[in-house]
């Protein structure tokens, strides 16, 4: 079974990189050859990197919502409620799957202090347009790239385009510690980003080990041969629950360690992804009579996280993923719900019909592996069961 996480242990990098004698700052130069001007900070999740910048924001701005996408993560949500603000939902897009811009402008009021901008399945946006819009009116625009490390658009890394953008390093991303969080700000933040980052709770040696040897564990099961024995174990693990809370902290050294030898090695992580997902995307896109996939443009080099596809017909999209597992491939429809089914007290004050894109997401997504364990055999059954 082929499965969604492909992540590597690369032994001799992690070793070498405990000889190092500034790990923060070989991390920084490494970094910093994609995101040059930018602050770079490490927490222990993606959650914390987010809270941290809406900390920052509230202090300087007395507003009060936040804006993102109904069909993404849920802990974004928790992240805004934690630190206070008001979560408002937007209509994703059919064109990318990422959030719907045009729809998002129209709820920029007087009194929206950021809109946070997912990078859905690794699919890069053309935010440059939408930034400068946010900007004109002091709203702060916050790139969530999460499941798009390793993603260009026009020639720059995803994360580049807003005044703050973070990634996760949690377990089945395209960069991985197991857990962990990437903070990127302009320069300008940077002084008042630092005060919350020292803020945070510093990581417990228990909880780091024992994080580490279930790192190593997950980069065993996570092979084919492996996950084919325990894939339907993990199947119960694996189901999509909001998320209420969260616990704040710094990234540990040995988590900085483990990074590092990630980031020496990140062709060998994100390279299976950008080819596989291209052929993909070619051999599927004139399949619009059955499917629907993200419009990529030549200005765009996408690393998937999941290879996105919307099945047009409902009941096909059971048969479509019983089809896929059977074939050995793990296919699931993501998070099944949008953010107003977890939570129906957020569209309270919207009606449920401004959301037709994110109902079709929701209700007709299907999403499979796009990583270095995938072969000519498993391009062919996909191509063929869809």
């Amino acid at each position: 079974m082929i499965p969604f996480i492909s992540q590597r242990f690369f032994t001799k990098d992690f070793l070498k990189s405990f000889f190092v004698k500034d790990i923060d700052g070989e991390l920084k130069l490494i970094l910093e050859e994609n995101y040059a001007n930018k602050e770079i900070l490490y927490t222990n999740c993606a959650k914390t990197a987010l809270y941290v910048v809406l900390a920052v924001l509230k202090k300087r701005l007395a507003r009060k919502k936040v804006i993102l996408p109904a069909y993404t993560d849920s802990g974004l949500i928790a992240v805004i409620k934690k630190a206070g603000l008001v979560p408002v939902l937007c209509d994703n897009s059919l064109k990318d799957f990422n959030l719907d811009l045009d729809k998002a402008i129209t709820l920029l009021d007087n009194d929206v202090l950021a809109v946070v901008s997912p990078c859905m399945f690794g699919v890069p946006q053309d935010l440059e347009v939408f930034n400068k819009f946010c900007f004109e009116r002091g709203i702060y625009l916050i790139e969530d790239f999460a499941q798009g490390f390793g993603s260009i658009f026009r020639n720059k890394s995803v994360g580049n385009c807003a005044p703050f953008s973070f990634t996760s390093l949690a377990r089945g991303k395209n960069v991985s510690t197991y857990s962990g969080g990437v903070l990127f700000a302009d320069k300008e933040f940077a002084v008042d980003i630092r005060q919350e980052i020292d803020k945070l709770v510093k990581p417990c040696l228990f909880n780091d080990l024992k994080e580490f040897i279930l790192y190593i564990l997950v980069c065993i099961l996570s092979h084919p041969l492996m996950y084919s024995f325990i894939g339907i174990f993990a199947s119960g693990f694996k189901k999509q629950k909001p998320v209420f809370n969260f616990k704040l902290g710094q990234l540990s050294q040995l988590k900085k360690h483990l990074l590092y030898a990630n980031l020496l090695n990140l062709n060998k992580l994100v390279l299976p992804k950008i080819n596989l997902g291209k052929h993909l995307y070619l051999r599927l896109k004139d399949k619009t009579s059955q499917i629907l996939i993200p419009q990529i443009s030549e200005e765009m080099v996408v690393c998937y996280n999941r290879f996105p596809v919307i099945v047009k017909d409902k009941e096909k999209l059971f048969i479509y993923k019983e089809k896929l597992n059977r074939s050995g491939i793990e296919a699931s429809c993501f998070y099944g719900k949008a953010l107003f089914d977890f939570y129906p007290d957020l569209v309270q004050q919207q009606d449920r019909g401004e959301f037709i894109n994110t109902k079709i997401l929701a209700e007709n997504l299907l999403v499979f592996p796009v990583n270095c364990f995938m072969n000519k055999k498993n391009i062919s059954s996909i191509l063929n069961i869809l």
